[in-house]
């Protein structure tokens, strides 16, 4: 075999390791689905079925796929994030998550070209907002089989989530949408079980964010107390005001102030009639 055929096949294959491993981490997909791989497939299948005309040999398409494969899978290996919700009666759900962070915030990628185009071409991307604490996972699970690689999961335990669509600022009707989850974490999953074991404080860390939560929802019962009796004072003063009783008092006592108001000008009046005859 000619030994340029062969430094230009392995040039190919570093190209393609390195273009695979780019494109995965672009698109933080975790299977070669999104549009820019699909892309690529299909000019090398093309150039496969016309490669008389373009002067390209085929062992290079198919080193460059390799190439890509190889770049894509393990050099540019997305992880991603089981997210375990509770729905009761020992019951439980999971869901994987790719999560990626910028210096703006959290992330997440969903696994369709609709949702790569937007967020590469329109800039739209799924953020998560942590409502108490942050995305980072409560524990790591690592698992080696025979005659398979070794590979991670990471899980977290969530209370709730919810999805929801964030209408633009500027009132168009027609526009991309955009989506905002808003994730409450789990208590229990705030400290994980490496945490107990290593940290001594790690308990008292735990009891002193379950008092806390008691105190705020004390203060909150406390509060609606208060505002209820002002509500009923408020309510109570206004029905006494209107009732005849009430009406009857406030009548009486303006009597009385007119009456005391014409003794006093009567008075007044007297001492000035004695100044004059005097």
């Amino acid at each position: 075999m000619d030994l340029t055929l062969i430094l230009l096949t392995t040039l190919v294959v570093a190209v393609g390791v390195g273009v695979g491993s780019a494109v995965q981490k672009m698109t933080h997909f975790i299977d070669p689905l999104d549009f820019i791989t699909l892309l690529v497939v299909g000019i090398i299948f093309l150039h496969l079925m016309i490669f008389d005309i373009v002067p390209w040999h085929p062992v290079w398409d198919l080193s460059f796929f390799a190439g890509y494969a190889i770049g894509y899978a393990v050099a540019g290996h997305t992880k991603y994030t089981m997210v375990r919700i509770f729905l009761g009666n020992k019951h439980t759900i999971s869901e994987y998550w790719v999560i990626y962070y910028d210096k703006n915030g959290t992330y997440r990628q969903e696994q369709s070209n609709i949702a790569l185009a937007k967020r590469l071409f329109f800039g739209i991307k799924h953020e998560i907002i942590c409502l108490n604490g942050d995305m980072e996972p409560d524990w790591i699970d690592t698992n080696k089989y025979p005659h398979f690689p070794e590979f991670k999961k990471s899980e977290i335990m969530v209370e709730t989530y919810e999805t929801y669509i964030q209408e633009p600022g500027d009132g168009k009707r027609h526009h991309l949408k955009r989506y905002i989850t808003e994730v409450m974490r789990a208590n229990g999953s705030i400290i994980s079980t490496v945490d107990l074991i290593r940290d001594r404080k790690a308990v008292n860390k735990a009891n002193a964010l379950s008092i806390d939560a008691q105190n705020e929802n004390f203060r909150l019962k406390q509060s609606q107390s208060i505002k209820m009796a002002d509500n009923i004072s408020f309510f109570l003063s206004k029905i006494y005001n209107k009732a005849p009783g009430a009406s009857f008092v406030e009548l009486m006592d303006k009597w009385k102030d007119i009456r005391s108001n014409r003794k006093n000008e009567d008075k007044i009046g007297g001492e000035k009639d004695v100044e004059q005859k005097q």
